[in-house]
């Protein structure tokens, strides 16, 4: 997984520039978020800011002191690392890196995750530790969320579900309900309320006539101070909602991920066993044409072999009578002629007839 980095010298003065201040606590967490988010943004831009060794960081270093020694208002910026990291790069002939959609939202999606679950800043924490794991994971099984730009919140979902994390903001505070007789609201009225929920952006209530959500910006100032309820709390509170929902988007879109890939697994494995039947099919088709052209050839071979021996037979018949019928022949003329020369003895002899 890439790691949701921090820069390794401009993180120390974060303390310093926050305590330098005397915020209040609400202000000392939106001058933070605003510099962990600087720090992000450095590092993509520069990756070298997360090496201690390199020229840019160590030009940053020397900025920052010159800032502080001068009372420069930069040394005090929550954008602090982006411009020091932007002065020593055109210092030193550094060009930033160009972002591509992927890594604009690959950014973006780790600052839902650190929105929805601040642990995942926290190298050592149980959810970056699970999420390290599902990435590895992911990257052996070849699953598609391994080069996810939205890996990150997938992640983070993922394994805050596994561990019973529950994202920041996604169970608003109930209060007991308080029947109201009458409440005004944005110059209208309604009747018998009972506030059912109290948000940081508004109150739910049920009133004679049906239920709705009355919003921050529809109610008076006296009305937000009764419920505790303030225009920050209600930007951060709509801000962790969003994330919340966003993280339950991933988690849908993962969810109906993991399905497509396993239904198209299934239709491959079905294509292919029918594509071998049907290999199979033809090849026991060609073997039965095979061996029903074969048993033709050899009958016909083995008839034409009677018919040749039945000649030959014949044939050789036929020659044994012809030669019996000449050795015939000539005997009855040999006997002819004995006779005759018999014939032709006895009446030549003095003492025939």
């Amino acid at each position: 997984m890439r790691p949701m980095k921090t820069l390794p010298l401009v993180c120390c003065w974060l303390v310093v520039v926050s305590s330098a201040f005397g915020q209040t606590a609400d202000d000392a967490k939106k001058f933070n978020d605003a510099y962990a988010l600087s720090e992000r943004q450095t590092v993509t831009a520069y990756p070298d800011t997360t090496n201690a060794e390199s020229r840019i960081v160590k030009r940053m270093a020397a900025l920052d002191k010159e800032f502080e020694k001068d009372g420069n208002p930069i040394f005090n910026s929550p954008d602090k690392p982006m411009i020091l990291a932007k002065m020593a790069a055109k210092e030193l002939g550094i060009a930033a890196v160009i972002q591509t959609p992927d890594d604009i939202a690959y950014q973006r999606s780790e600052e839902l995750a650190v929105a929805a679950y601040p642990d995942t800043t926290n190298a050592e924490s149980a959810i970056v530790k699970r999420m390290a794991a599902m990435d590895q994971e992911f990257e052996k099984s070849g699953n598609p969320i391994f080069k996810s730009p939205n890996k990150p919140m997938i992640l983070a979902t993922m394994a805050a579900k596994e561990l019973g994390i529950k994202p920041v903001g996604a169970k608003p505070v109930d209060t007991e309900p308080k029947p109201i007789p009458v409440l005004n609201i944005n110059g209208g009225s309604f009747n018998n309320v009972t506030v059912r929920k109290i948000e940081p952006d508004g109150i739910r209530i049920v009133h004679e006539t049906g239920a709705l959500k009355i919003l921050i910006e529809w109610m008076t100032p006296e009305q937000r101070a009764q419920y505790g309820i303030t225009p920050e709390g209600a930007a951060q509170y709509r801000k962790q909602l969003a994330a919340a929902n966003t993280a339950a988007y991933y988690a849908d879109q993962q969810a109906e991920t993991e399905r497509r890939a396993a239904d198209a697994q299934r239709a491959q494995e079905q294509a292919q066993q029918q594509a071998i039947a049907r290999q199979q099919q033809v090849a026991l088709a060609e073997l039965n044409a095979a061996a029903s052209d074969s048993f033709e050839r050899h009958a016909n071979e083995y008839r034409a072999r009677l018919q040749d021996d039945a000649e030959k037979r014949q044939d050789a018949s036929d020659r044994t009578k012809k030669a019996f019928d000449d050795a015939d022949r000539e005997r009855r003329l040999k006997e002819l002629e004995r006779a005759e020369n018999d014939r032709l003895n006895r009446e030549r002899s003095p003492w025939g007839k």
